[in-house]
């Protein structure tokens, strides 16, 4: 399910906004390691 960050934000606390920010973008990053399998399933 998509979830729209800004959105999601928008209904946190004010106090924990930045909290939400910094592992947003931890995740963020983590995902992108995620993104690529270390061999080709195309490749037998």
């Amino acid at each position: 399910m998509p979830v729209i960050a800004d959105r999601v934000e928008a209904e946190q606390a004010v106090h924990l906004r930045e909290h939400f920010r910094k592992r947003l973008k931890l995740f963020r990053k983590i995902s992108h390691t995620l993104d690529e399998l270390p061999y080709d399933p195309r490749k037998g």
